[in-house]
């Protein structure tokens, strides 16, 4: 593994907060007992590979459908911030809940939660980025969003992930069901040098609210 700060995503300017849209997951429904329960005993096991990397804290777990601007870029305005949440509002309500399966995976910069199937996903992603192009245009972020996942981990040193990757195999069961219902737009701080992401109570949550398939 290598350093996800400074390696893997670049490490932000003192004091920033940058905009992101995320999936959170939701303590309260009672389908996500599992999933929690699974992300328990991950950063339990996580918790003795601290010398490579900071556990994310249960309240910080998410999965990111979009950052809507750069770090290095000015803060957005009242105004166009309230048409972005407006345009958000009217293309994110009409789609449906659904639920993804929560698997283990270590990759290049820390352990995550892989999420699958991709395609409820896609479309979240495609439609938030259909509505940062109208609103922002080229002021929207570069950054472009990968496949579903929920990081639990963000390596500071560089090491071997061959350990760490084997503990959580060994965690069972193994996979879990995630209930996603909402969109949240957060303004996000990056800590690096606890090596950790967290936000202030979202701007706005959009309810997914279209009928089930």
């Amino acid at each position: 593994m290598h350093p996800f700060i400074g390696q893997g995503t670049a490490q932000w300017p003192p004091n920033t907060c940058v905009p992101h849209l995320y999936l959170l997951p939701d303590r309260h429904d009672p389908a996500n007992a599992g999933f929690f329960d699974l992300a328990r005993r991950h950063r339990t096991i996580l918790t003795g590979f601290t010398d490579l990397l900071t556990p994310v804290q249960e309240p910080w777990l998410h999965a990111t459908v979009q950052m809507v601007t750069d770090p290095h870029t000015p803060p957005l305005g009242e105004p166009v911030m309230g048409e972005l949440i407006t345009h958000l509002r009217s293309r994110l309500e009409p789609l449906p809940e659904f639920t993804l399966q929560a698997a283990p995976h270590v990759g290049r910069y820390g352990p995550g939660l892989d999420l699958a199937p991709d395609d409820d996903f896609d479309q979240l992603v495609e439609v938030t980025g259909t509505a940062l192009d109208t609103v922002l245009g080229r002021a929207r972020a570069s950054y472009r969003t990968g496949p579903p996942h929920i990081t639990t981990g963000y390596c500071h040193t560089n090491g071997d992930s061959g350990p760490v990757a084997s503990a959580l195999r060994a965690c069972r069961p193994s996979r879990a069901e995630l209930v996603f219902s909402q969109v949240a737009l957060v303004m996000v701080t990056q800590d690096a040098d606890r090596h950790t992401y967290q936000w202030e109570p979202p701007l706005a949550l959009f309810d997914l609210q279209g009928a089930a398939r």
